[in-house]
C-alpha cells in the first residue's frame, strides 16, 4: 500500500514537471502599454480654520461655526459639504487675566462650482474669517477613469505586441500573464497644481481666481502574449 502510494505521489509529481516545462518551452512576447488621460476637477476642497483668538470681538467658536453654515445656507451651499478636519484648544497666558484657552477648529468644505469660491471667501471676511486656503482638488467619476485608463493601456499592449508579430509573419496567441505597473496617482492630493490667487477692482472689492491644471492618470500594463503556431 506504501509502495503505491509513493508511486502515484511520483507520477503527480512528474506530470506537474512536463506541465511546467511545457509552460515554460512555449514561445512568446513580452511587452508594456501605456496610457494617460487629462481629467478636469469637479470638485474643490477648501480648508477653514476657526480660531476665537483671530476675530476682534472674540466671538465663541460655537458663533464662529454658525456664521459659517449661514454663509453657506445663503448661497446654497449643502450643509452635507462642511467636515471637521480637526479640533483643539490654545492656552494662553495673560498677566491680568490668568489663563485664557483659546479654542479652534480646522474644516473641510466640498463645493462642486468654481465660480461660487469668490462670494464665499467674500462673505466670510464680511465675518472675520479669512483663514481659508485651498487644500486639493478631484474629480467625482475618478474611479470610473481609472478603469478606463487601465483599458487603454491593455489595449495598447495587445497592439503593439500585434504589430511587433506581424513585421516577422506570427501572430498573437492567448495571454499568458498580465501586470499593472508604476501607477502614477494623480496631482489632486495637493495644491502643487493649483492656484488661488486675489485681486481688487477699482472699487476696491477683493476678487478670487482659481488656475488648476487637469488630474493626470497615467497607468502602464505588463503583457506576455503566447504566439500563436
Amino acid at each position: 500500500m506504501k509502495r503505491i502510494a509513493i508511486l502515484i505521489l511520483l507520477l503527480t509529481s512528474l506530470a506537474f514537471n512536463m506541465n511546467a516545462q511545457t509552460q515554460d518551452n512555449k514561445n512568446y512576447i513580452e511587452v508594456t502599454g501605456d496610457a494617460e488621460l487629462k481629467v478636469t476637477p469637479d470638485e474643490i476642497y477648501l480648508s477653514i480654520a476657526l480660531n476665537e483668538k483671530d476675530v476682534k470681538d472674540r466671538r465663541s467658536l460655537d458663533e464662529l461655526e454658525g456664521d459659517v453654515i449661514a454663509v453657506m445656507r445663503k448661497l446654497n451651499i449643502p450643509t452635507d459639504n462642511l467636515s471637521i478636519a480637526g479640533a483643539n484648544s490654545d492656552m494662553e497666558r495673560a498677566f491680568w487675566t490668568g489663563k485664557k484657552i483659546y479654542a479652534r477648529k480646522n474644516y473641510i468644505l466640498k463645493l462642486t462650482n468654481a465660480n461660487i469660491i469668490g462670494q464665499l471667501l467674500r462673505e466670510l471676511e464680511k465675518k472675520g474669517i479669512s483663514n481659508v486656503n485651498l487644500a486639493r482638488v478631484d474629480n467625482s467619476q475618478m474611479e470610473k477613469y481609472r478603469k478606463e485608463v487601465k483599458i487603454m493601456a491593455m489595449k495598447a499592449a495587445k497592439d503593439k505586441a500585434n504589430y511587433l508579430l506581424e513585421a516577422i509573419g506570427e501572430k498573437v496567441g492567448k495571454p499568458l500573464l498580465i501586470q499593472e505597473r508604476n501607477y502614477r496617482p494623480p496631482f489632486y492630493r495637493n495644491t502643487s497644481n493649483v492656484m488661488m490667487m486675489k485681486s481688487a477692482d477699482a472699487n476696491g472689492r477683493k476678487n478670487y481666481e482659481l488656475d488648476f491644471q487637469d488630474l493626470t492618470l497615467k497607468y502602464e500594463i505588463f503583457a506576455r502574449f503566447e504566439i500563436a503556431e
